[in-house]
């Protein structure tokens, strides 16, 4: 179901209303070395009672569900001293997964699960036309805009600029250079080298800054290093420099104070006070100038200086001395204004992330960062329809592109919240960037999931049993090139490229002995049998595909989070006869420690699904995650039987996209977006371009939704087509 919508039978078409239940756990205090866990409550006897649910839903006393409204956790009600804590379980499964039982008591240490601190946290991909190249190649030469009647933003600072040649491109002043021979490339090469660092952090602050003016919470990372005079945002109100200094006028000190600085030293006192004190004059009447002020106007601002103390009297020698010691002042009180600029920036704090215990800061506030993987590189002209007027262009190498990656706070997953706040941001990307049309490589949209309070190691089996069979076909909602064999270098498959898959069945005789030692020792015998026997509860072996039996059976048999994560993580080098140092990512990257319960101090503690094509189509991304969510609540809080049922059924659905998110009762009309005809070729989603982007409009359009223009946008005629 939809978390937070009370209509059961019309969210999850055929499955009836929940039952509820409430089961007290007898435990004697004497077991705990220390105070019961905070996810615990006791009574005034000995029982403890879990704050737990197996639907992630509190109930309320009469029976009926809880109602959840505004996205908060909506307390029990309270009976006496003792609260009362129905549990939600699937029709008829009274055997939950946060019951303790005798034989998952290890793997399933209490935790409280529910479902609105669940996290989900994305990161968006692009690749930005930041300025147009300086482009011999280009039509007629030179510098010009590639589509000047795209209104939207360009750097005419950063245009006149020389930067490496641009992929599929050589460059002709450099081959000039080489023939004639000498130093002269290699500062050329520097010269580019320092242009393009001050590329990657003007963009990244232009996006910063974009976000932060209609009202986003961004973060400004740490390395950057460009002060004021380096903007040029037609949308900051910055004054002509040279008229407000011409007519700032101000007061000499005293002119009885004129030639005793030789004596007495009272002029110094004197020019440090004038100093101070002028300094807080610029910033009240200079527009702030020790914060947006230019370096190079400050000799503009010392010749002032001089020539108010020489129009009150004061001598050229005095005159000096006292500019000095006001430059050095400013240059001063620049520095501190601007630490404490930065300093309020890096801790910028959205109201709306989920309150995590150990959160970094970096994740309570959208921020941007440079991805280098995102570089067009493979866009070559076979990717574009070049019309006839532009034949002959490189598009990719007509602009100077930055590889951006949007990183957006911890959110709950599953609220309206957050799923607003994302149309928000890229609406706001889109609206006022250039940004390219999806791409058949180089982007990627990442989605991060995680609780508030952490995984149990049962968690994490149930998610590694589940992904591992339906990934084959939950891989057909996005692009046929993300499925492609070159992609599994990034976004490889859990049963073929993590090392414990490369372990049991590599055909590699030098990688499979490799990626074995590098797994940490696996469980006794004894402790085999006994998680073989945990296993039994939830997956019926023999109803799996027998090609994942073996996988799955290992999965099982680990008694901790680390030594499972180890055996997830990509494994060495795939191909050739020798083992390399590169590893391979896993589309589902698990980045998870602890021993049976994660612990956040160590890692970001998230399954990060790495599956789906770059986009800032927010409706697109919202589906996707509601996707994903379902997923999450099986390996969450499906009890037992429920999840044996659908393991059960997943065999039948292999291949078959609409009944496995069916099977996952998906939300229908997530399932109509993924379905309709108009997004699917081949069994694959497409785009309107059929994957080959138009050179005349290669960037996507204004707005949240499609990529492509609103005619584009999802809308249901027959939702029943999709139930």
């Amino acid at each position: 179901m939809e978390y937070g919508d009370e209509n059961w039978d019309n969210a999850i078409p055929g499955m009836s209303s929940p039952t509820l239940t409430a089961v007290p756990l007898t435990r004697h205090l004497g077991e705990w070395s220390s105070d019961p866990p905070f996810d615990w409550l006791l009574d005034e006897g000995t029982n403890l009672y879990p704050i737990v649910d197996s639907e992630g839903t509190s109930g309320s006393k009469d029976g009926g569900p809880a109602k959840v409204q505004d996205d908060s956790w909506v307390e029990p009600e309270e009976k006496g001293s003792l609260i009362d804590l129905p549990q939600i379980t699937s029709e008829k499964d009274s055997d939950r997964d946060d019951e303790m039982g005798d034989v998952d008591d290890d793997d399933n240490p209490p935790l409280f699960t529910d479902p609105a601190e669940d996290e989900d946290a994305i990161e968006l991909e692009f690749l930005l036309a930041v300025c147009p190249r300086r482009n011999k190649r280009s039509r007629g030469g030179g510098i010009k805009d590639p589509h000047p009647g795209d209104r939207r933003w360009q750097s005419k600072r950063l245009a006149g600029r020389v930067y490496h040649p641009a992929a599929d491109e050589s460059d002709s002043e450099d081959e000039e250079i080489v023939n004639e021979g000498g130093d002269e490339l290699e500062e050329r090469r520097e010269v580019q080298q320092d242009n393009e660092w001050r590329l990657v952090n003007y963009s990244k602050r232009r996006i910063n800054k974009l976000l932060r003016w209609h009202g986003v919470s961004a973060m400004e990372e740490k390395d950057t290093h460009l002060d004021g005079s380096e903007s040029e945002l037609s949308d900051e109100d910055l004054p002509n420099w040279d008229d407000v200094i011409a007519d700032f006028a101000m007061s000499p000190p005293f002119k009885g104070m004129i030639g005793k600085s030789a004596k007495d030293g009272l002029s110094g006192q004197m020019a440090t006070q004038f100093a101070k004190d002028h300094c807080k004059a610029y910033r009240a009447e200079l527009w702030n100038f020790p914060i947006k002020g230019p370096r190079n106007k400050i000799p503009s601002l010392l010749a002032k200086v001089r020539d108010n103390l020489r129009a009150g009297g004061w001598p050229d020698r005095d005159c000096q001395s006292m500019a000095e010691r006001f430059r050095s002042d400013l240059i001063d009180e620049k520095s501190i204004a601007r630490v404490q600029r930065l300093g309020s920036l890096q801790s910028a704090m959205d109201p709306d992330h989920l309150p995590v215990v150990g959160l970094k800061d970096s994740y309570k506030a959208w921020r941007v960062v440079e991805d280098t993987s995102v570089d067009g590189a493979g866009m070559v002209p076979e990717r574009y329809n070049i019309p006839a007027h532009r034949e002959g262009e490189v598009p990719i190498a007509q602009y100077q592109w930055f590889g951006a990656e949007v990183v957006s706070p911890v959110y709950r997953a599953g609220s309206e919240t957050t799923y607003n706040n994302i149309r928000k941001v890229c609406g706001i990307l889109r609206n006022s960037l250039r940004i390219h049309k999806p791409m058949e490589v180089s982007t990627g949209f990442h989605v991060h999931l995680g609780h508030k309070h952490g995984w149990a190691l049962l968690h994490l089996k149930k998610f590694i049993t589940l992904w591992s069979l339906i990934e084959d076909t939950l891989i057909h909602v996005h692009r046929k090139d993300r499925g492609a064999p070159r992609m599994a270098r990034w976004c490889g498959k859990m049963t073929e490229r993590s090392k414990l898959a490369c372990a049991i069945r590599d055909d590699n005789t030098g990688v499979k002995r490799n990626n074995y030692s590098m797994m940490r020792a696996m469980a006794s015998p004894e402790t085999k049998a006994r998680y073989n026997a945990l296993m039994s509860k939830y997956v019926l072996i023999n109803s799996v595909d027998e090609q994942y039996q073996e996988f799955i059976r290992e999965v099982w048999e680990f008694t901790k989070i680390d030594d499972l994560m180890d055996a997830m993580a990509g494994s060495t080098e795939y191909y050739g006869s020798s083992v390399g140092t590169a590893h391979n990512r896993l589309a589902a990257r698990m980045r998870i420690e602890g021993d049976k319960k994660s612990e956040r101090d160590y890692t970001m503690q998230t399954i990060e699904i790495r599956t789906m094509q770059g986009t800032c189509d927010a409706e697109h991304i919202i589906h996707w995650m509601k996707v994903l969510e379902r997923i999450i609540y099986y390996t969450r809080r499906a009890g037992p039987r429920e999840f044996s049922k659908l393991i059960q059924e997943v065999k039948g659905n292999s291949g078959n996209l609409k009944g496995m998110l069916s099977l996952l009762r998906v939300p229908a009309h997530t399932i109509g977006f993924f379905m309709d005809r108009t997004n699917r070729e081949e069994d694959w989603f497409i785009y309107p371009d059929r994957d080959y982007v138009d050179w005349d409009q290669p960037f996507m359009v204004r707005g949240h939704e499609a990529t492509h223009g609103v005619q584009y946008n999802f809308v249901p005629l027959d939702m029943s087509l999709y139930e």
